[in-house]
């Protein structure tokens, strides 16, 4: 089958809005999420906004995902485990190493990182549902979960974001969704 230049410009033209509509209605979804943080569960937090971090709800961890490259949820940061952790003791490591994010997971498990994964997603509570090894009263995320803290104030967000949540997510996930156009527009070219 042979087309012509003109024929796969237009081809690909009809199809740029539908493509550009899907992620600007994904990346909408996922900043919202983030930018307006749900209450925490009873026990969960040490207190909205302690060390400048609030509650924005269960999330999924990437690791599995074959599509996630060895990626976790929280990326370009580091972790701490131990039998004695605490939401607090969490956020002060995540607010030690300037980390947008913060997630709890297994009860032990101190995740910091100044990126959010695109394909994590916000679960229902009930999948975050172990104590803390510090504080039993507290939610220390789940299997595969973190219970997620997100800078929040004056300053901590990305540029332009006059300090709103989220803005680090909506950032990253604008340039995977550039990635993704770029590359269903390079896979239109060399397939025909």
């Amino acid at each position: 089958m042979r087309f012509s230049l003109s024929t796969l410009t237009i081809s690909f033209l009809s199809l740029t809005p539908l493509v550009t509509a899907d992620i600007t209605s994904a990346l909408a979804t996922t900043t919202a999420e983030i930018a307006n943080p749900t209450p925490a569960p009873s026990g969960a937090a040490p207190g909205e906004g302690a060390l400048g971090y609030s509650y924005v709800g269960c999330y999924n961890e990437t690791t599995g995902f074959s599509n996630a490259g060895g990626v976790r949820a929280l990326n370009s940061g580091s972790m701490i485990s131990n039998n004695s952790q605490t939401t607090l003791s969490c956020l002060t490591f995540c607010k030690g190493n300037s980390y947008q994010y913060c997630g709890l997971e297994y009860g032990r498990e101190c995740w910091g990182g100044k990126y959010l994964s695109s394909l994590t997603t916000k679960l229902d509570e009930s999948n975050c549902s172990i104590g803390c090894g510090g504080n039993n009263s507290q939610v220390c995320g789940g299997r595969l979960t973190l219970s997620l803290y997100n800078v929040t104030g004056e300053g901590s967000g990305g540029s332009g974001s006059g300090g709103q949540s989220g803005a680090g997510v909506k950032e990253v996930a604008g340039a995977v969704g550039a990635i993704v156009l770029a590359g269903l527009m390079g896979g239109m070219f060399v397939a025909f």
